[in-house]
C-alpha cells in the first residue's frame, strides 16, 4: 500500500482482544517508522458492528474502506475499489463482489446472511442485491455522516442507484470457524427485529382502535375483546420502545480510546 498515490490512514479497531494485538502493532510501527496507522481500543468486547461503526466515525479521509481481519479479501485489492469510485461520477459506494467464493461458511454464517437480506429488505423496503452485501466496500464518508445512527444497519438507508460492484478474488478465511453464535446473531439484529415488530404492532393498534370505536359509536356497545387486544398492542409497543431506548442508551457508552 505504500505505493498508492493517494494519502491514506489505516485504522485498526481492537475489540478487546487477548492476544497482545496492540503492543504487537505498536512495536511494528515503531520499528518501521510508520505513522499512518491508528489503533482504537474498546474497554470490552462489543462485537463487529460497534467496532466497524467506531472505525468509520474515527476516519478522517474523504473515502472509507472496510476490511475484515480474516483476510477473505486481500489488501492488494483495495486499489480496485479506490480506482472504481474515483473514476465513477455520482457513485457513493463500490462493493467488492466475490467471483470465486470459497464455500467455507458455517450454517450459522449462512443463516446470518439470509436473515440480513430479509430484514434489510423488510425494514428499508428496498431490494438489495446479494453482491452489495459484503464487508469489503468503499464509500464516501459523507454518506455515513448523513446516516450515522447507533446501529450499523441504518448504513443501508441510502440511494441504491448510486452503488456499483467490482469483481474481487475471495480467499478462505484464516479462522477455523465462525465467531457468530445464535445469541450473537440475535444481538446483531435485535434493532431491525424490534423495529419491524413495532410496525406490525402499529397496524394491530390501528385496527383494534377503529374496531373499538365502531363498537362504541355504531353498535352502541363495548367489545371487551377488541378493547383488551388494543391494550395488549399498546403495552407491547411501549415495551419494545423501552427496550430500544435502553439498548441505544447503552450503545452510546460504547466508546473507544485511541492508543496510537
Amino acid at each position: 500500500m505504500s505505493s498508492y498515490e493517494y494519502p491514506f490512514e489505516i485504522i485498526l479497531v481492537n475489540d478487546y482482544s487477548t492476544d497482545n494485538t496492540t503492543p504487537t502493532i505498536q512495536s511494528y510501527c515503531s520499528e518501521n517508522s510508520i505513522s499512518n496507522i491508528r489503533i482504537l481500543e474498546h474497554d470490552k468486547n462489543y462485537g463487529q458492528s460497534v467496532a466497524t461503526l467506531n472505525g468509520m466515525r474515527a476516519a478522517n479521509g474523504k473515502y472509507v474502506i472496510i476490511l475484515d481481519d480474516d483476510l477473505q479479501y486481500q489488501p492488494y485489492q483495495i486499489k480496485l475499489l479506490i480506482d472504481k469510485i474515483i473514476s465513477s461520477n455520482g457513485i457513493n459506494m463500490v462493493c467488492g463482489y466475490k467471483v470465486n467464493e470459497k464455500k467455507t461458511k458455517s450454517p450459522v454464517s449462512i443463516l446470518f446472511i439470509q436473515l440480513s437480506m430479509i430484514l434489510l429488505r423488510l425494514y428499508f423496503r428496498k431490494f438489495y442485491r446479494s453482491n452489495y452485501f459484503t464487508p469489503f466496500k468503499i464509500f464516501k464518508k459523507t454518506l455515513f455522516l448523513e446516516n450515522d445512527h447507533l446501529n450499523i444497519y441504518y448504513f443501508w438507508n441510502f440511494n441504491m442507484n448510486k452503488i456499483i460492484s467490482v469483481p474481487v478474488t475471495h480467499s478462505k478465511s484464516i479462522r477455523q470457524k465462525s465467531n457468530y453464535s445464535l445469541f450473537k446473531l440475535f444481538s446483531e439484529y435485535y434493532f431491525l427485529i424490534i423495529k419491524i415488530f413495532q410496525r406490525t404492532i402499529i397496524l394491530f393498534m390501528t385496527f383494534f382502535f377503529i374496531l373499538s370505536l365502531y363498537d362504541f359509536f355504531v353498535l352502541k356497545t363495548l367489545n371487551f375483546i377488541s378493547f383488551y387486544l388494543l391494550e395488549i398492542s399498546v403495552i407491547a409497543y411501549l415495551a419494545s420502545y423501552i427496550i430500544l431506548y435502553l439498548k441505544n442508551k447503552f450503545m452510546i457508552n460504547r466508546k473507544y480510546r485511541e492508543i496510537l
